[in-house]
């Protein structure tokens, strides 16, 4: 009976104490800056200006009259993986390029705007371009490289290169041990060790050094050689999205950043490594530390945090329209979606009761992303009225839809691009339907966390490359599958 009542006493009192402690809540979580600017700082949040940089059209084989931009949303390592299984899926739907030559929909790719775990997969597509340019200089149009491959089970790029191998790390427990670890305190954070692992395994060196923002953001005059990537972040202080180009680094004065763990000055903007940004952009609240630059433009606050990017644009849609707004040389634009989302469109609940605090608490920290695509149908239905741009959603949807076949054509699949695909999945590729329908489910049902199962992983990138595809439950030669109805309107552009 002692026990008993103990037991409810001390119920009672943590009833009592957890509205205590989330009153106080607010006080903990006030932003830290001061209205010392007098108003100076403009209201609308800094856009990246194209008319800084060389137009990405002139890339060496680059078709110029068609802008084509793709951005990936946040989802941790299910994101990472499904969007790499799409862009090899991309790369196997051959289009006309540059003065009729042999072209595919990831090489004709000239932005990627991403958010989150979303920049992992732009990141490994971007390294192992960049590296097989540096060593195959008598390709300058990159006409040899396949990016399916440099993923195949077991195989090493020239430069030793994997990408699945960086996908499938655990780089959640290098979170875990920093958290643990008793020197790292003060300025540095386990966030800064979450960059340190995230740069040596997805972007690594190429041709022994760090890429920086300036390997992919090109001063007029300059030739580019890759697409232009802007990892998403979002402010802290003001829930401003933050794209990660030299332009914006200039903007917001900042003269210091943390790589490698260790703080450093910042000589030019074009000399920040991609990795600072990659890891900004998967900043997820709570879980992984903001990531802290210093800026030289108000002396009494000088630090500028930035959290996950998914927090003011889970899908990086709206930078990307932004990039293809201002592209003055393309005269034909694209957006194509690549969507790691497996959450639910449906409004009600079977619960009675109305949700605990700390249930509330801990929704509070992902109901933005939740939010995001509620809209993101009438946002791009929008986008292609007022810009003309023609958009395709990826997801883990669209495929199993209900797609009018009158619109659709046979999309041809070489047997290149199957032939890399089965080495990346370490089988041949089986599509019944009951086996896509499974993947698809299991992908569903994946966690956004910085680490992954083999199993999971596998899962994820063979959906990914099957998601382009129209899986209406009928079977069907991998050459005889029908492209998703926007995507074949996309392929129709070029």
């Amino acid at each position: 009976m002692h026990t008993r009542l103990h037991a409810i006493v001390r119920s009672c009192a943590l009833r009592a104490l957890v509205p205590a402690i989330f009153t106080l809540l607010p006080a903990c979580a006030t932003r830290t800056s001061k209205p010392t600017l007098n108003g100076k700082w403009e209201s609308s949040e800094p856009v990246v200006n194209l008319g800084r940089y060389e137009s990405v059209q002139k890339r060496p084989g680059q078709r110029r009259d068609i802008a084509v931009a793709v951005a990936i949303s946040g989802g941790g390592m299910r994101a990472a993986n499904f969007a790499a299984g799409v862009l090899g899926a991309l790369e196997g739907v051959h289009v006309r390029g540059a003065d009729g030559r042999d072209s595919n929909l990831l090489r004709e790719v000239d932005y990627f705007s991403t958010a989150s775990g979303g920049g992992l997969a732009a990141a490994s597509y971007l390294v192992h371009l960049a590296d097989y340019k540096q060593r195959h200089p008598e390709d300058p149009t990159a006409a040899g490289f396949r990016f399916a491959s440099e993923g195949a089970e077991g195989v090493k790029s020239d430069g030793g290169r994997n990408w699945r191998e960086a996908l499938a790390r655990n780089y959640q427990a290098s979170l875990v041990r920093a958290m643990l670890n008793p020197f790292l305190r003060g300025s540095m954070n386990r966030g800064d060790v979450l960059e340190r692992r995230l740069g040596e395994s997805v972007l690594g060196k190429v041709g022994g050094r760090t890429l920086t923002l300036g390997d992919v953001w090109v001063a007029p005059g300059h030739t580019p050689t890759l697409p232009f990537w802007v990892a998403n972040a979002t402010v802290y202080e003001n829930g401003a999205i933050f794209p990660f180009t030299p332009d914006i680094i200039e903007t917001y004065g900042i003269k210091r950043y943390c790589h490698d763990e260790k703080y450093q000055d910042l000589a030019s903007p074009r000399d920040l490594p991609l990795a600072v940004g990659m890891k900004a952009s998967a900043s997820f609240p709570v879980a992984i530390p903001t990531t802290n630059l210093i800026s030289g433009i108000d002396r009494q606050n000088p630090t500028l945090h930035l959290m996950d990017g998914g927090v003011a644009d889970n899908l990086g849609v709206i930078t990307a329209a932004r990039l293809l707004g201002q592209d003055r040389v393309a005269s034909k634009k694209v957006l194509i979606v690549i969507d790691a989302y497996n959450g639910t469109a449906e409004p009600f609940s079977n619960g009675g009761m109305a949700p605990g605090i700390f249930t509330t608490a801990l929704r509070s920290t992902s109901i933005s992303l939740d939010s995001a695509h509620q809209r993101v149908g009438n946002l791009l239905a929008l986008v292609a009225r007022t810009d003309g741009i023609k958009t395709a959603v990826v997801d883990f949807h669209q495929a199993r839809k209900k797609q009018a076949v009158d619109d659709l054509r046979a999309a041809e699949t070489t047997g290149e691009a199957a032939a890399a695909m089965r080495g990346m999945t370490e089988k041949a590729e089986d599509t019944s339907p009951q086996t896509i329908d499974a993947l698809f489910t299991q992908a569903l049902g994946m966690g956004t966390w910085f680490k992954i199962k083999k199993s999971n992983q596998d899962a994820l990138l063979r959906t990914g490359a099957n998601a382009i595809y129209v899986q209406d439950g009928a079977a069907a030669p991998a050459a005889q599958r029908r492209l998703l109805k926007d995507l074949q309107q996309i392929k129709n552009v070029f």
